[in-house]
């Protein structure tokens, strides 16, 4: 079909095609005519983008580049697909008498090997679009950002602008031609070439750059008035809107999701741990290191250049490590620290335990059905006396780990020192609804740390014994209308009740049975998410749970 047609000639010249010339359907398949893209059409994929760029973020940041292109008011460029055809026509005229010559720039090998292959290429028309669509915009470092994402998408490397295997390898010659009209050093072309080595900041600070183009990029496409009459529904833009919510958002108690540029861009081989107690008794900072790191060396200004992340919320960091795939079972683990009460093994078993409990998830594929629902919690994974290894037969710490049906991470411990009703109350407030067939929802883990097995096992069994069973009573079967299930349990520090609602769990305690059965009105009356029964038998008539009416005893 001849370039910039309408519609009304493009259906036209396709029944003068079949009319006249014998075309086998089963060949050939109609993608209809481009006329032309509407500004909300173009703003529409520009959103998609967005998402796809939580995965492959490369190839989105050069998409966008076209959009924008596409967008820009003073742009006089054709549609890709016109501009192909007017190549291809114009080889044409060339050609004009050698049809043989003609046709085989059907096939590859030819294209290649042809002295305007670029011209015939049309992911090389739609790159030097985007390059020349910068330049008017005086934004070399845009055309920068986009050059080193073409050439570490494209599959194959080059040793330099002189690499010997350029006249054996048609891919490896057209890249350095490319190459060496940007003015790219040898150096720098082995350094991207190594990509996959680099060190950890370089690779981040890349991701970062790359995902800032793209953020900038749509922040530039939404103040073309194009949002407003954006061709999608209202349903995608929430699900698309919390896709990003979970990746780019900053917030506390979240951890943070880094930019990935390739699946193991951020994965390290061997990390080390490092630990500097607090000289005002709070929290010691943590420090984790690429690499092994002797003691020496910790003391060495160079070792700063290996520092991954640094915190004093030790949960916080260990999860960090496993979402952002820096850890993974293959990734040897050392601690320097002899003030650390915790050893090198519990630092690879909890690593190893949240990484089974939190599987990898893509964050651009999330499932609609749980995005367009309100956030809830779906994985809990509890950390009990991190850090102590003392025969404590109770429970004074509790650090919690979970995610979200948005596909958020988040860490979280009650404030000062607990007690074993108390670590049990701040469970179940955040308890997750169980979904069959996805997996365990709750774990308790306890490090034993440098003296064994503690004493107080026991203690700890009861209380993911108890999690479990409240979690089994709430979720096992369906919640009949206007009814709620309450769960009331027993220990040496009083009596706790939990409550489900169907959406949400809530938690009161009591210090003894007599003091719930006079003032459970009153506690419900200061409890705002839901009703709170004044007696048992207001519960729901569903089965009970054997555990509901019996004492169980931490201590």
């Amino acid at each position: 079909m001849p370039p910039h047609i309408s519609d009304e000639d493009y259906e036209r010249f396709s029944q003068m095609a079949f009319s006249h010339y014998t075309i086998n359907h089963k060949s050939y398949i109609d993608l209809g005519n481009a006329q032309r893209i509407s500004m909300e059409e173009a703003f529409g994929a520009a959103l998609w983008q967005l998402n796809k760029a939580l995965g492959s973020p490369f190839k989105s940041a050069m998409k966008m580049g076209l959009i924008e292109d596409y967008m820009d008011s003073s742009s006089t460029s054709s549609l890709l697909c016109d501009s192909l055809k007017e190549n291809i026509t114009d080889q044409a005229v060339k050609f004009e008498g050698d049809r043989t010559t003609f046709d085989s720039l059907g096939d590859g090998e030819e294209i290649d090997s042809h002295t305007d292959r670029f011209s015939l290429d049309g992911y090389m028309l739609m790159f030097n679009r985007i390059l020349e669509f910068y330049k008017r915009m005086n934004r070399s470092d845009l055309q920068e950002i986009l050059r080193q994402c073409f050439y570490l998408k494209a599959g194959d490397t080059i040793s330099g602008i002189h690499d010997p295997l350029r006249a054996k390898n048609r891919k490896k010659d057209m890249l350095a031609e490319i190459i060496e009209s940007w003015g790219w050093e040898n150096d720098h072309i082995i350094d991207l070439n190594n990509f996959k080595v680099w060190a950890f900041d370089l690779s981040v600070k890349l991701g970062g750059e790359v995902n800032n183009f793209i953020i900038e990029s749509y922040k530039r496409l939404s103040q073309t008035g194009a949002t407003s009459k954006a061709m999608i529904n209202e349903t995608d833009l929430t699900v698309l809107g919390r896709k990003l919510f979970t990746f780019y958002s900053r917030k506390e108690k979240k951890v943070g999701y880094l930019p990935k540029t390739f699946e193991e861009s951020l994965h390290q081989n061997q990390i080390t741990f490092a630990m500097t107690p607090s000289r005002t008794g709070g929290e010691a900072l943590w420090r984790v290191y690429r690499g092994s790191v002797s003691a020496t060396d910790l003391t060495s200004e160079k070792v700063g250049a290996q520092l991954l992340r640094q915190m004093r919320n030790l949960p916080d960091l260990l999860t960090w490590l496993v979402i952002n795939g820096v850890w993974d079972r293959r990734t040897q683990v050392n601690l320097q620290s002899r003030e650390s009460r915790l050893t090198a093994a519990n630092f690879q078993n909890i690593l190893e335990s949240l990484g089974d409990f939190f599987p990898p998830i893509d964050v651009g594929h999330l499932p609609n059905n749980d995005l367009i629902k309100d956030s809830q919690i779906r994985k809990l994974y509890a950390i009990v006396n991190l850090g102590d290894t003392s025969h404590s037969q109770g429970i004074h710490r509790v650090d919690l780990v979970y995610r979200t049906s948005w596909g958020g991470m988040y860490t979280e411990r009650p404030s000062g020192k607990v007690d074993d009703m108390g670590a049990m109350a701040f469970c179940l407030d955040r308890l997750p609804y169980s979904d069959a067939g996805k997996g365990p929802s709750l774990k308790v883990y306890v490090p034993t740390g440098k003296i064994g097995v503690s004493a107080g096992r026991k203690v700890f069994t009861d209380f993911e014994n108890v999690l479990q069973g409240i979690a089994t009573f709430f979720h096992a079967s369906p919640l009949p209308p206007l009814t709620q299930r309450i769960f009331l349990f027993k220990g040496e520090q009083g009596v706790i009740t939990a409550s489900w609602n169907g959406k949400e769990t809530q938690t009161s305690k009591f210090s003894t049975f007599e003091e719930f059965f006079k003032n459970g009105n009153t506690a419900s009356s200061s409890a705002p998410r839901s009703a709170w029964p004044p007696r048992p038998r207001s519960c729901s008539p569903s089965r009970p749970s054997p555990r509901a009416s019996s004492s169980t005893k931490f201590k």
